[in-house]
């Protein structure tokens, strides 16, 4: 099993990049009952690369989906993530639940189902400590990170000098960037190279970062990127949350509420209302479903998809305008006070640039309801999308998409159409 990256290995040994995969291992496994524990190593390792690629930003904030390809392996693993620093601290928080590739959907259902999908992983180096949390359960486990692999990273956070080697410029998701190569000094202990696509008005933070080593390959894409201090609470774990001993106990944890919410039909309403978040966007497959008569869309029909046929090709809000092409968003609703299995009345909408159908009139929206039946959280998720199938719909511009509940916009979200 790959999860024996962690278990096996000299984690002060591990070069940057094998430090991801090893990550990345654990959390496919982390049904399994992975230790924990082995993760406080590595986080001062993935701290510091980041930092670096990113130009040591005093602070910094950013949504990322993290492609890992393992050297020799022909399937790539995609990472839903975002990233937060701040000083000496790191927060990254991951969606395993969303993760493609080397998890199977089944796995990536149970996490869901079991709430162990939200990961959070905490490095606070001035405390010498790592926390794991589980925000959907309210519970973590805390671990020492061994000195030593603190000062290494510190020590080479600040006086590694990177080999700096300008290929060109290029616009990347509407930035003008620089296009780097990055090379680690000869006389370190290991080789890796990174291209970065550095976008000039963000201060030369990366917009893209592809980290190639020896063992694998790691794609970062920024989205949503802050370069200011994050809330001062960003690092600590929130009070009300259950500490727990290892993997086994935060596991055993969620199922015993897991089956308590099973035993909860109706479900109450939410203390805080309905929420509504987009957690991806971009192309993605068409998805399989039945069409519909909508004389709102364009076309004249509307598919309503089935769950779990439509996947996530490339996390981007630029979209060619070609015939053939399904994007749109993943999207998460909770706290909707209807019963478990109830058809959610969740509104999505889209604007776009006027569009002249064939019998001469404009279109320049239209709303549909979409999303599927509420499940045993009290929240509905899913992919929101539109297929290009006739040339008219071809407009480039800006395309706004918006997710509605009884009136009121929960999240939205902007997409480039353009002209290839």
């Amino acid at each position: 099993m790959k999860s024996r990256l962690i278990h096996n290995c000299d984690m002060k040994s591990l070069n940057y990049g094998v430090v991801c995969v090893a990550v990345a291992a654990f959390c496919t496994c982390f049904a399994s009952a992975q230790d924990l524990s082995s993760l406080a190593p590595a986080l001062p390792h993935i701290y510091t690369v980041i930092k670096k690629l990113c130009g040591d930003q005093p602070a910094f904030s950013a949504s990322a989906s993290l492609e890992v390809t393992t050297t020799g392996s022909t399937n790539s693993m995609m990472m839903p993530s975002k990233f937060t620093f701040f000083g000496n601290d790191m927060r990254w928080d991951l969606d395993a639940g969303q993760m493609t590739g080397e998890m199977s959907p089944e796995a990536a259902a149970a996490l869901r189902e079991a709430n162990l999908d939200k990961i959070c992983f905490i490095a606070r180096l001035d405390k010498k400590v790592c926390y794991v949390i589980f925000p959907r359960v309210q519970a973590y486990a805390s671990f020492p990170i061994p000195g030593a692999d603190i000062s290494e990273a510190l020590t080479t956070a600040k006086n590694i000098n990177l080999k700096t080697e300008v290929l060109g410029k290029e616009t990347m998701d509407n930035y003008a960037c620089t296009k780097n190569r990055i090379t680690v000094p000869g006389e370190a202990k290991f080789h890796e190279e990174a291209i970065v696509w550095a976008a000039t008005e963000l201060n030369n933070y990366p917009i893209r970062i592809d980290l190639i080593t020896p063992n694998g390959s790691l794609l970062f894409h920024f989205r949503d990127i802050k370069l200011t201090p994050p809330p001062p609470n960003t690092f600590e774990v929130d009070t009300n949350y259950v500490l727990k001993a290892d993997s086994q106990e935060i596991m055993e944890f969620a199922k015993q509420q897991q089956e308590q919410r099973e035993g909860l039909n109706p479900l109450p309403p939410s203390d805080v209302g309905v929420e509504g978040r987009i957690l991806h966007c971009g192309i993605t497959t068409s998805g399989s479903g039945v069409k519909i008569n909508a004389p709102d869309d364009p076309t004249g029909k509307h598919l309503l998809v089935t769950p779990g046929t439509t996947t996530l090709e490339t996390e981007t809000n630029r979209i060619p305008a070609r015939l053939g092409i399904a994007f749109g968003c993943y999207c998460e609703v909770s706290g909707l006070p209807q019963q478990l299995g109830d058809k959610a009345e969740i509104e999505a909408v889209w604007t776009y640039p006027p569009m002249v159908k064939p019998d001469g009139s404009i279109s320049k929206g239209f709303s549909a309801a979409d999303l599927s039946r509420i499940n045993t959280d009290g929240g509905v998720r899913g992919w929101v999308g539109y297929r290009f199938e006739k040339d008219f719909e071809l407009v480039s511009g800006e395309w706004k998409f918006e997710l509605r509940y009884e009136g009121k916009t929960l999240a939205k979200q902007s997409f480039t159409v353009y002209r290839e």
